[in-house]
Order: structure tokens, then C-alpha cells, then sequence
């Protein structure tokens, strides 16, 4: 779904949830403690293959299984029943909602990603929304440097109106292996 959908939901217990205001990190750094240039990072082609995958492209609205009105690859902001969108305004759309992705997730991050796991938490945000990387687990334990803790949370995050979606699931799923990949793959360098 879009960045505006909040409808989901992570099940943790005890956590406080949006609520909480996001720490205001001074500068990020490596895996080697490190500090690196202020350089924002970018979605991938591969990363906006691996949503468009998961999203589709309707061009007339429907309503998500959360409820919300939803057109395009899962744009919500300002959609109403019965609105349709050209194949380029789908476009637009996806590509506003994978920049706002991108620096919400360039804001809350303040440890090196790879290209992998950067791709893997932009398309959560995508399709979550900001809740997930703004006062979550998934957050504390990552820009605490548990990459492979941070991991494992991905998959609290399959629950819509407390109900777990197969889809949300293998979505989850999906997230999580490409995250583990960019593990992986630091670790060999």
C-alpha cells in the first residue's frame, strides 16, 4: 500500500508504536563504526522490480483488504471510489511514493546498508508505511547494529486488522531473504 496507509499493524507486545518520536541521528555510521558522507542512498532497479512485483498496476481504484481506497502500485494519498488514472499517472504516483519511501528510510537508518538491505526496508516502508522504521523494533535494532535481529522482525509485520495475509506473509518473506542477502554479502567483503 502506499506511505499514508497506517492500517497495518506490527503484533509486538509491550512496544510503544508511532507514538514514540524518532531519534535525530548526527551522522551515520559503517559497519566499522566509521563515520560516512551525509549521501542519501536510492532504490534500486532490481528493488522496484522486487515491489512492482508484490503491488501490480491498477489504474481504476479498489478498495485494499485494510479498506483504504487504493489505484496504481499501491498509491493511497487522495484516492476516491470510481477514480481511474492513466498508465502515466500510475507511474508518477509510484515513483513519488518510492521517494518519499526512500527518505524516510534515508532519515531513520543511522547505520551502513547495503544496497540489498536498503531495498528490502524501502520496499517495507512502501508498503507499511513509516511506522516501521519510526519508534519500531525493527529500527532500535538495526540502528543498534543487530542486523540479523533486525531481520527476524520483518515478519510481525504480516497482520492487517489482526489478521495474518498470506500475501503480507510471503511478502515479509521476500523482504526478509533480500535483507539476509545484503547480510551475507557485507560479510564476505
Amino acid at each position: 500500500m502506499g506511505l499514508d496507509t497506517l492500517q497495518f499493524r506490527r503484533v509486538e507486545k509491550g512496544k510503544q508504536g508511532p507514538n514514540k518520536s524518532p531519534r535525530q541521528p548526527l551522522h551515520r555510521l559503517s559497519r566499522k563504526g566509521v563515520p560516512l558522507l551525509d549521501k542519501p542512498m536510492h532504490y534500486s532497479a532490481s528493488g522496484l522490480t522486487f515491489t512492482l512485483d508484490f503491488e501490480g498496476d491498477k489504474l481504476t481504484a479498489y478498495r485494499g483488504r485494510d479498506g483504504v481506497w487504493t489505484i496504481g502500485a499501491g498509491h493511497t494519498r487522495g484516492v476516491y471510489e470510481g477514480m481511474t488514472i492513466t498508465e502515466q499517472q500510475a507511474k508518477d504516483f509510484e515513483l513519488q511514493d518510492i521517494s518519499d519511501a526512500e527518505s524516510i528510510v534515508n532519515k531513520h537508518v543511522t547505520v551502513d546498508l547495503t544496497q540489498n538491505e536498503f531495498d528490502a526496508i524501502v520496499d517495507a516502508v512502501f508498503n507499511l508505511g513509516p511506522a516501521f522504521v519510526t519508534g519500531s523494533t525493527f529500527i532500535d535494532l538495526l540502528n543498534s547494529g543487530q542486523y540479523h535481529r533486525a531481520a527476524s522482525e520483518f515478519d510481525k509485520w504480516d497482520h492487517c486488522k489482526g489478521l495474518v495475509l498470506p500475501g503480507l506473509l510471503r511478502r515479509r518473506q521476500a523482504e526478509t531473504t533480500l535483507f539476509d542477502d545484503g547480510i551475507q554479502n557485507e560479510g564476505s567483503k
